[in-house]
C-alpha cells in the first residue's frame, strides 16, 4: 500500500512539468491547435442534434458551404472534449484538460503493462516516465497541435496490457479493457491504427506460440472483432467514402514523404543528426538516454535468458519491431514507400516514431530488471529518470499561448476553411469559393422568387418558390452523398457536377415547397447496425458472465454450508 501511495504520488508530481504549460490560461500554438479547438466547438454545436446521432456533416464551417470532416476523421478526442465543455463551459480549458487526461492514461497504462512485463514495478515506472516525457509525445502535442495522435499513446499500452494478462489466466477484466482499447484506438486516429494494429496481431500469435496457448488466439480475435464492429459507424463509412474525397492532394502535393526521412543521428538527437534534405519539419527525434536504456538488456542475454527466457524473448520481439520502423523512417526505405501505396496514408516517415517511442520506452524499463542490487538499482531509477526530464525539459517550455474567445470564435466559424490541404473536400470541388453567399437558395437557370426561407437544421433547410418558368436552383453547399432534394415532398435528382461541386436540381414552373436535408446512406446505416450489433454483444457478454459467476457462487456446496 505503502509502495503505491509513493509511486502515483510521483506520477502526480511528475505530470506538473509536462501539463504546466496547458494551465497558462491559453490555446497552445501547435500547428493544428486552433483547427482542433474548431471542431470541438462543431463538435458540441452537432452531436446528437439536427438529426445527426453523430455528426457527419458540419454545415457552418467553409463559409457556409459544410464540410464532411468528422465522416472522416477520428472523433474520440473530440468527443471527450466535448464532454468537459459541457461541463467547464470553456473550449480551450476543455482541449487542454482532454490533453491531460489522455497524457495520464498512457503514463498509468504504460506502468502496468511494463510491470507485469518486466515483474516489476521499478522497470514499470521508468517506462511510464520514459513514454510520457518520450520527446515526439510532447511535440505531438506543444509543436502540432495534433491532439488525435497525441491521444492514441494512451491506447498502446492498454491494448497489449490485455493481451498479456489473457495469456496468462482469462479475465473478463482484461477482455474488456481489450475490446474498449481497440474501439477506442480505431475512432481516435487513422494512421496510428494502421500503424498499430499489425503490431499488436503480431504480438498476439508471438504470445500464442510463447506460452503455448491457442485459446489466446480465438480469445483476442474475437476480442479485436468485438472492438472494430463497435468502432464501425466510422470506420466502415470513412474507408468505403473516401473516393468522394479529392485523395489526390492526399497523395501528391501536401504530403510528400520524399522530404521527410531522419537519418539515424536525426533519429537519435546526436550532434551529426543532420538532416540530408531540406527538412520544413521539426526535429522529431527517439531520445538519445532512452535508447540507451533500452538497449542495456542486450549486454545480459548471455547471462539471463536461461532463468528468465520468456521475458528476454519479448524483449526481442519489440526490439526488431523496433528496428523495422526505425528503417521504414530513414531514406534507405525510400523503395519500400515507393512500392507499397498504402503507406502513402501514413504521410510522413516520422509518424512512425508515435510506435518507435512507446517500444523503445517499454524496453527502457528493461534496464531496471537486469540490475541485482536493489540499492544500485533504487539510485539507477531515480537518475535515469532525472536524466529523461532533463533531456525532454526544453520542449514543454517554450511554447507560446493564444487568448482565444470562444463566442467570437464561434459566431465566426464559417469563416473557418477546410480546404487548403484537400483531406476531406469533396471531389466534385474544381473552384471553392472564397466567401459567404449571400443567400441559400438561389435561381441558377429560369426566373422566379423565394417566398418563404426557413433553416429547420444546420442539415435541414427549407424554401417556398415561386417559378415562373422552368427553373434550376442552387442550393449553396458542397455535394456530398447523403444530401437529398425533395420538391412538394418528391424527391429530386441533384446535379454536382458543376465546377464549384454546389447542390442544383430543377423545379418544374410554379408555386413549389422545396426541402434540401442531409441524410444517411446506406453504407452508414450497415455501419450504425454492425455498431449497435456490437455494442449489444458487449453488454450483453459483460452481464451473462457477471451472471454465471454469481450463480456458480451461489450454487457451491461450500457457499451452502456457510449460509
Amino acid at each position: 500500500m505503502k509502495r503505491a501511495l509513493i509511486i502515483w504520488s510521483l506520477f502526480v508530481l511528475l505530470m506538473i512539468p509536462l501539463s504546466f504549460s496547458l494551465f497558462q490560461g491559453g490555446l497552445i500554438r501547435g500547428h493544428d491547435a486552433m483547427s482542433g479547438l474548431i471542431r470541438v466547438l462543431c463538435m458540441d454545436k452537432h452531436l446528437m442534434t439536427d438529426g445527426q446521432l453523430f455528426p457527419r456533416w458540419f454545415s457552418e464551417v467553409n463559409y457556409g458551404y459544410g464540410s464532411p470532416m468528422f465522416n472522416f476523421y477520428p472523433p474520440f478526442f473530440y468527443l471527450v472534449g466535448d464532454l468537459f465543455l459541457k461541463v467547464f463551459h470553456n473550449a480551450t480549458f476543455a482541449i487542454n484538460m482532454t490533453c491531460v487526461l489522455f497524457w495520464a492514461v498512457s503514463g498509468i497504462g504504460m506502468y502496468f503493462f511494463a510491470r507485469e512485463f518486466f515483474n516489476s514495478r521499478r522497470g514499470g515506472l521508468l517506462s511510464a516516465i520514459a513514454y510520457m516525457y518520450a520527446p515526439y509525445h510532447i511535440q505531438d502535442l506543444y509543436d502540432r497541435g495534433a491532439f488525435a495522435e497525441f491521444s492514441a499513446f494512451a491506447f498502446f499500452p492498454l491494448i497489449l496490457l490485455s493481451f498479456l494478462k489473457l495469456s496468462q489466466k482469462f479475465q473478463m477484466r482484461y477482455v474488456v479493457l481489450g475490446v474498449l482499447g481497440v474501439c477506442g484506438l480505431s475512432l481516435t486516429h487513422n494512421v496510428m491504427t494502421m500503424i498499430f494494429f499489425p503490431i499488436a496481431v503480431f504480438y498476439i500469435v508471438f504470445l500464442s506460440l510463447l506460452r503455448k496457448n491457442v485459446h489466446l488466439l480465438w480469445v483476442s480475435a474475437a476480442m479485436i472483432v468485438l472492438g472494430l464492429m463497435m468502432s464501425a459507424f466510422f470506420w466502415l463509412p470513412a474507408f468505403s467514402e473516401k473516393t468522394f474525397l479529392n485523395i489526390i492532394f492526399l497523395f501528391f502535393l501536401h504530403y510528400e514523404f520524399h522530404q521527410s526521412f531522419l537519418t539515424l543521428g536525426h533519429l537519435l538527437n546526436t550532434p551529426w543528426g543532420v538532416h540530408p534534405t531540406d527538412m520544413t519539419t521539426l526535429p522529431y527525434h527517439i531520445g538519445l538516454f532512452t535508447v540507451i536504456l533500452a538497449l542495456m538488456p542486450l549486454f545480459f542475454i548471455a547471462r539471463d535468458f536461461q532463468k528468465r527466457s520468456s521475458f528476454y524473448c519479448q524483449y526481442l520481439f519489440f526490439f526488431v519491431v523496433t528496428l523495422m520502423l526505425s528503417f521504414l523512417t530513414l531514406p534507405l526505405s525510400q523503395s519500400i514507400w515507393q512500392s507499397i501505396i498504402a503507406l502513402r496514408f501514413i504521410q510522413f516517415p516520422w509518424r512512425f516514431l508515435a510506435v518507435i517511442s512507446f517500444t523503445v520506452s517499454l524496453m527502457a524499463g528493461g534496464a531496471m530488471t537486469v540490475i541485482q542490487s536493489k540499492k544500485l538499482s533504487n539510485g539507477i531509477l531515480a537518475i535515469s529518470i532525472l536524466l529523461i526530464m532533463i533531456s525532454s525539459i526544453k520542449l514543454l517550455y517554450p511554447v507560446a499561448h493564444g487568448e482565444i474567445n470562444d463566442k467570437s470564435l464561434y459566431d465566426n466559424i464559417s469563416d473557418v476553411t477546410f480546404l487548403g490541404e484537400g483531406e476531406y473536400t469533396p471531389k466534385w470541388i474544381y473552384y471553392p469559393p472564397t466567401k459567404r453567399p449571400s443567400q441559400k437558395f438561389q435561381f441558377v437557370q429560369g426566373i422566379g422568387e423565394f417566398l418563404e426561407y426557413k433553416q429547420n437544421t444546420s442539415v435541414n433547410h427549407s424554401v417556398k418558390v415561386m417559378a415562373f418558368q422552368p427553373s434550376l436552383i442552387c442550393f449553396h453547399s458542397f455535394y456530398f452523398p447523403g444530401w437529398r432534394a425533395f420538391v412538394d415532398g418528391k424527391e429530386v435528382a441533384i446535379d454536382s457536377s458543376n465546377k464549384f461541386g454546389l447542390i442544383l436540381f430543377s423545379v418544374p414552373q410554379g408555386e413549389h415547397l422545396i426541402n434540401v436535408v442531409f441524410s444517411s446512406t446506406p453504407v452508414r446505416k450497415i455501419a450504425g447496425i454492425f455498431s449497435w450489433a456490437g455494442l449489444c454483444v458487449f453488454i450483453s457478454g459483460i452481464i451473462i458472465y457477471i451472471l454465471r459467476k454469481r450463480f456458480k457462487y451461489s450454487s457451491s456446496p461450500l457457499n451452502e454450508v456457510k449460509a
